[in-house]
């Protein structure tokens, strides 16, 4: 983003607008709630960089980043819409807007969404329709990461931290196996690439998962102790990922699949583990699975999955959606009858 169009007195001052209350995290009133990550900080002074250069451009000279007014929102949607922007992008900055609006006193100045847009521009679904694990999707993972592993060593160490763990990308490049593996108590430490900064612990079950760890400490360790590749910035690190995951074909366009669809397998069976049953986007338990028991599930995953909200596991797990509102204890479930000496299988009403 170039300020080119702005001038430096008016970029300080919007700056200095922004430098305190933007340490915070908002509700949707506009009130703090607590500390916001530093990435979240810098991806929010951004955007108002952008919205008061994209102003300018439009022709609007503003005075002062206070001298914000309803046409200037208007202005910027209309801009939003007409360079089609992804709804995704959209909710994010004028939620953005938004806020800024309650740091200089003006809360009404953002209407709702509505206001401004047709329901199908910028309709977006939270919720996930289609599989991104692997499995689902005919890979046979072992293969593709002995595939990775003789291609690279760290590569295909880092798919099977994210096939094992359901760690995210940069969290299994900025590993310290050594440092963050508790052997002595099952436990792995997630502490850094951490989404908002939020460290978390998962337990170490199986023996395939130590085997893991294991062979991750002794790469790591020709490595300077964290799993990036040595010499290595964060960003060049990204950068060689990726450039192997085109390499061995972990794509959308050529397998289907990206590196992050081991996390969604990963959760997906974890969420199994815990109830029983299949997730929703895998076919789901309705009819067998009660809504207390699938909550409960989900607050567990979500928590080890580095998620403060469950909502989120829509993006991995699917939803029943209000289907499971029937059933809110196990005692609201449908009790099979007694198999006649003459049945061959339950009636087709309980093959849910």
């Amino acid at each position: 983003m170039s300020s080119r169009r702005t001038s430096p007195a008016f970029m300080a001052e919007l700056d200095r607008i922004i430098d305190v209350p933007n340490r915070k995290a908002y509700n949707d009133r506009g009130n703090p709630i607590r500390d916001c990550a530093q990435a979240t900080r810098d991806e929010r002074r951004r955007a108002l960089h952008q919205v008061f250069c994209d102003l300018r451009g439009l022709g609007y000279r503003l005075p002062s980043p206070l001298s914000l007014r309803t046409k200037h929102v208007e202005a910027l949607t209309e801009l939003w819409l007409k360079k089609k922007q992804a709804s995704r992008s959209i909710h994010t900055q004028l939620s953005m807007l938004r806020v800024f609006c309650h740091w200089i006193k003006k809360p009404n100045l953002v209407g709702d969404i509505d206001q401004y847009f047709e329901p199908e521009q910028v309709h977006r679904s939270l919720v996930c329709t289609v599989n991104k694990a692997w499995q689902p999707n005919g890979i046979d993972v072992p293969e593709v990461i002995a595939k990775a592993k003789a291609m690279n060593a760290v590569m295909g160490i880092l798919l099977e931290l994210q096939d094992k763990f359901g760690l995210r990308t940069k969290e299994s490049i900025e590993l310290s196996p050594a440092t963050n593996y508790d052997r002595a108590n099952g436990l792995l430490h997630v502490v850094k690439g951490t989404k908002g900064g939020k460290p978390r612990v998962i337990v170490v079950e199986t023996a395939e998962q130590r085997q893991v760890l294991e062979a991750a400490i002794q790469l790591s360790l020709k490595n300077g102790d964290r799993m990036r590749w040595a010499r290595l910035t964060w960003k060049q690190a990204q950068r060689r990922f990726y450039y192997y995951c085109e390499k061995l074909g972990i794509t959308r366009e050529e397998l289907g699949v990206t590196a992050h669809g081991l996390r969604h397998g990963y959760l997906q069976d974890a969420i199994e583990e815990e109830t029983g049953f299949p997730p929703p986007i895998k076919g789901g338990a309705l009819g067998k699975i009660d809504a207390q028991t699938y909550r409960a599930a989900l607050h567990k995953v979500a928590r080890a999955a580095g998620h403060g909200r469950i909502d989120v596991m829509c993006l991995y797990a699917g939803s029943y959606g209000y289907s499971l509102r029937k059933f809110k204890t196990p005692a609201d479930l449908p009790q099979q009858p007694p198999r006649a000496p003459s049945q061959e299988a339950i009636p087709n009403e309980y093959l849910y």
